[in-house]
This record gives C-alpha cells, sequence and structure tokens, in this order.
C-alpha cells in the first residue's frame, strides 16, 4: 500500500490528476489510497504518513514552495512531485529535495514516467539499512541517512525523519562505504560519507547539504567526486520537461 497526497487550489485539475494516478497505480499492480487536500487542508505537521505528494506550486495566496519547506522541516520524508506551469521555480526544488517537476501541460506525456520511477525509488526505500548502533541492531530507510562521519574511533550517523538525529555506529568507514554507496552515498572525504540525496551544491571548496550544512571535501578528488555525484544526479533528476 502507498499512501499518496494531492494539493491543487484547481477541483478539476485535482480529479483529472487523482483519477489518472489512481489508474496508473492499478496498472502497476500498486494498491495505493489517493487523498486530495485544499491548500488550507493541508497542514505538514499532522500529514497521515505519505509516500509520494503531487504538489502545486502556485497556490494562490500560500506558495507550494512554502509548503514544501515546511513538510521537510515537519520531518516528511515522502517523495515531493511539483506539478506547475512554473518551471522558473525549479532552482528552489533542491532546497527541498524534489524529486520531480512535472509541467500541466505535459500531464498526460510525463506522468506514467514520472509515476514509474517514484515506484522504483520507494521500493528501494523499502529495504532498509541495518546497522549496529551500540548494542542494538537498528534498521531504517536509506532516505533517513543524511551523513555520516568519523568520530574518534566510531561513526556518528546523522539522521533525519528518525527518532535519533545521532547514531553512533561501531564500524569502519571503508565497511560503511561499501554497504551504502549502491544506496546513493559519496564518501566525499575521509571522514565523511554522504547521502547524494542531501546534496545541494558541491565545489572544490566543499559540500553544501539542502539540511543547511557545509561539509569538507577532498580536493585532490574534487573531478572524481563532482563527476560521480553529477552522474548520479542525472539517473536520479527531478526534471522541468
Amino acid at each position: 500500500m502507498i499512501r499518496i497526497l494531492i494539493c491543487d487550489d484547481d477541483p478539476a485539475f485535482v480529479r483529472r490528476l487523482s483519477g489518472k494516478v489512481a489508474g496508473l497505480a492499478r496498472g502497476f499492480g500498486e494498491e495505493a489510497e489517493v487523498l486530495t487536500l485544499s491548500p488550507e487542508e493541508f497542514l505538514p505537521e499532522s500529514l497521515p504518513a505519505p509516500d509520494l505528494i503531487f504538489l502545486d506550486i502556485d497556490l494562490g495566496r500560500i506558495s507550494g514552495i512554502d509548503l514544501a519547506r515546511r513538510i521537510r522541516r515537519a520531518g516528511v520524508d515522502a517523495l515531493l512531485i511539483f506539478v506547475t506551469n512554473y518551471p522558473e521555480y525549479a532552482p528552489e526544488g533542491y532546497e527541498v529535495s524534489a524529486f520531480r517537476f512535472l509541467d500541466k501541460s505535459r500531464l498526460d506525456q510525463k506522468l506514467p514516467y514520472y509515476f514509474s520511477q517514484a515506484l522504483q525509488t520507494l521500493e528501494r526505500k523499502r529495504d532498509p539499512i541495518c546497522l549496529l548502533c551500540g548494542k542494538e541492531e537498528v534498521r531504517f530507510p536509506a532516505a533517513c541517512l543524511v551523513y555520516a562521519e568519523t568520530c574518534q574511533r566510531h561513526l556518528l550517523l546523522h539522521m533525519t525523519g528518525y527518532s535519533q538525529p545521532l547514531l553512533p555506529c561501531y564500524r569502519k568507514m571503508t565497511e560503511l562505504e561499501e554497504l551504502l554507496v549502491p544506496h546513493g552515498f559519496l564518501r566525499v572525504h575521509q571522514s565523511f560519507l554522504v547521502n547524494m540525496e542531501y546534496i545541494r551544491k558541491m565545489q572544490s571548496t566543499g559540500v553544501w547539504l539542502t539540511t543547511g550544512e557545509t561539509l569538507p571535501l577532498s580536493a585532490r578528488n574534487y573531478r572524481e567526486l563532482k563527476e560521480t555525484f553529477l552522474t548520479w544526479r542525472a539517473k536520479n533528476p527531478w526534471s522541468i520537461s
């Protein structure tokens, strides 16, 4: 079961989009619950644990971008697809880890492909990471781990949307890197392993994250790291087309 939320101030478009999404879910053999909310009803702090959100940018008095910021601050880890007629807002999508930008005028052409990609991503997220933290074995989705850093004789995991913001992990960084690279992680520095979903910008002087943090980057390996990140981004983009 996947839970899908749609927020748009155009009732006719909401009906059209919800019908198409429900039909696509059936076509892919997925059981889906599709909920539609007006901008006034859409309260990020009390969302019913959605997996996928379709959010309009122009919501009248409310900005979809601002609403997306509230969604992330509330710790909601859903895939976010902006449905819009305003591609000029695309750069702000990095800030809120948008999954895709879907042009309303190309809904019929692009929605099936984007929906298929979203299902694939959700399937990967359902496969949890299992690590020994302290004396306990913990399981969490890859998206909950922003980055890991070396801290004295252990690793410190920086989490989001998880019960604990920091988790100690008693593994070697090389072992963790081997485990997490298939999940989209990149070792940007000897002491830092980062989830590329949270990288907003990478330069030779450092790595800027969507969380507002800046991490050091290995200047010697900058070109290789940049190429790896751009290759990953090309395979996992949100698109304006």
